[in-house]
C-alpha cells in the first residue's frame, strides 16, 4: 500500500491540493489534540460516501459484515439524497443524513443552485451530526469529493479514510492510493481501511446484496405494456452518467439485430434519457417489434431488481447497472478506453463478462467465479460484434443452468 499522498500531474491542481494539505496539516498540528481510541465494540459507527449510485451500492456490501462483527453497534450513513434507493430498506442502518455535494450533483440545474444545495445540506448535516458522538467514521472514497471537510465539526474518536483529495491531515488513520498509471481495483485499495474496522474482506468472497420489496412480474405489465412473465428477456442498459463512456446508437442497433435474429429473447430497454429510445428506431428491427419493450423512464430501482431476478442476462456499460444487475443475473458489460477500466470492474454473484478496449486494464481480471475480461482493439467494430454475439449465447446458456 502506498505510504504518501499522491497528487495530480496537472500543475495547477497539484499546487492547489498541496496548498490545502499544507494548511490543514499545520492547523491540525497546532490545535488538534491526540485522540485515543480504545474499544472492543464501537457503540456508534458513521459511514460517509458522496458517490453516485454505483459507488454507494458497492459500499453498502460491507454493511452485513459490519453488523456481523459488531451486532450491537448503531450505524449512521452520510450520503447524497439521490442514493436513497440504495439505503431505503437496508436493515443495518439507523438513519441516512444527506449532503448533496456540488461536484457529484448531475441534476440539470444551474451551477449556483448546486452550490446553494451543497451549502444548505452540509449545514443541516453538521447540525444533526453534532448531536452525536461516534467511535468510528469511515469514508473509502479517494476521488473527489471526500467527506473529510466535515470532520472538524463532528465528535469522532477515530476517523478512517483516504488522504488523496485534500484534508487528509484531519484523519486519524490516513491511507493512500497508487499513483496514476497503476492498475488497481477500487475495493482492493480499500482493504486496509476495512482492516481498521477489524474486517477481513476479500474480493473473491464478498457477497453483493441489495434489500428491496419484490413484486411479481405481473405487477409490472401495466408499466411495460407487455406480459413480461410470458417470455424470456434481456435487460439492456445503454446509458452512463458520463457521455464519453456511452456507445453510439448504431452500436446498439447492430447488437440488437444480431441478438433478435439469433435468439427468441425479448429486450427490455432501461434508462432515464429519452434519447435512448432512438435505439429502437431502426428499419432492421421492425420485424421484431413484438419483442422490443421500451421501458425508458418507467422503472424504479426496485422494479429493475425484480426484473433482474428473472432476466436471462443484462447488457450494460461502465455504470451502475453493471454492478446492480450482477447481483441476480449474468452480465455482459462494455468498458470504453476513456472510462474507468479495471478500477471499477463489477463484482457480481452471477457470471460477469467484460469486453473492453481499456489499454491499462489489458490482462486484468477479478478472482470471482464466472468472471471473464476480454480486451479488444476497438469496441465499435464488426469483429467485436461477432464476439458479443458469442458471449450473449454463452451467458444465455449459463442462465438456463443456474
Amino acid at each position: 500500500m502506498p505510504v504518501r499522498r499522491y497528487y495530480e500531474r496537472k500543475p495547477l491542481i497539484r499546487l492547489f491540493l498541496r496548498s490545502v494539505d499544507f494548511v490543514t496539516d499545520g492547523l491540525v498540528w497546532l490545535f488538534s489534540k491526540k485522540r485515543t481510541s480504545s474499544f472492543t465494540e464501537p457503540s456508534k459507527i458513521l459511514l460517509l460516501t458522496f458517490g453516485h449510485l454505483g459507488d454507494t451500492l458497492v459500499f453498502s456490501y460491507i454493511l452485513p459484515l459490519i453488523r456481523t462483527k459488531y451486532p450491537n453497534s448503531i450505524i449512521d450513513v452520510v450520503a447524497s439524497s439521490w442514493c436513497d434507493p440504495i439505503w431505503k430498506r437496508n436493515p443495518h442502518i439507523r438513519q441516512v443524513i444527506h449532503v448533496d455535494h456540488l461536484i457529484c450533483n448531475r441534476r440539470p440545474i444551474p451551477f449556483w443552485k448546486k452550490v446553494l444545495i451543497h451549502w444548505q445540506t452540509s449545514l443541516k448535516a453538521i447540525r444533526q451530526l453534532r448531536q452525536e458522538v461516534y467511535d468510528l467514521s469511515l469514508d473509502i472514497r479517494y476521488a473527489d469529493p471526500t467527506s473529510h471537510f466535515l470532520l472538524p465539526f463532528l465528535s469522532v474518536q477515530k476517523s478512517i479514510g483516504m488522504g488523496t483529495r485534500r484534508f487528509g491531515g484531519l484523519l486519524d488513520a490516513e491511507y493512500f492510493v497508487p499513483e496514476r498509471g497503476s492498475t488497481f481495483h477500487h475495493l482492493a485499495v480499500s482493504m486496509p481501511l476495512f482492516h481498521e474496522l477489524g474486517l477481513d474482506i476479500r474480493l473473491e468472497s464478498l457477497k453483493p446484496i441489495f434489500y428491496f420489496q419484490e413484486t411479481g412480474l405481473e405487477a409490472l405489465t401495466p408499466k411495460l405494456g407487455f406480459p413480461v412473465a410470458d417470455q424470456p428477456f434481456v435487460l439492456l442498459f445503454p446509458e452512463t452518467g458520463m457521455e464519453e463512456k456511452n456507445m453510439p446508437v448504431a452500436f446498439w442497433q447492430r447488437l440488437l439485430e444480431n441478438l433478435l435474429n439469433e435468439t427468441k429473447l425479448a429486450v427490455i430497454l432501461c434508462g432515464q434519457n429519452n434519447q435512448s429510445s432512438r435505439i429502437f428506431e431502426n428499419d432492421e428491427l421492425k420485424p421484431f417489434r413484438n419483442r422490443l419493450i421500451d421501458a425508458v423512464g418507467k422503472l424504479t430501482i426496485e422494479d429493475i431488481a425484480t426484473l433482474a431476478k428473472r432476466a436471462r442476462l443484462a447488457i450494460s456499460l461502465d455504470s451502475f447497472p453493471a454492478h446492480f444487475s450482477g447481483i441476480w443475473c449474468p452480465v455482459l458489460s462494455f468498458y470504453k478506453k476513456n472510462g474507468t477500466g479495471f478500477e471499477f470492474f463489477p463484482i457480481g454473484n452471477q457470471p460477469v463478462i467484460i469486453i473492453h478496449d481499456h489499454v491499462n486494464s489489458r490482462g486484468a481480471t477479478l478472482p470471482r467465479p464466472g468472471f471473464e475480461s476480454i480486451f479488444v482493439d476497438e469496441l465499435d467494430q464488426k469483429s467485436t460484434q461477432r464476439l458479443i454475439s458469442q458471449k450473449i449465447h454463452q451467458l444465455n446458456s449459463l442462465s438456463l443452468s443456474l
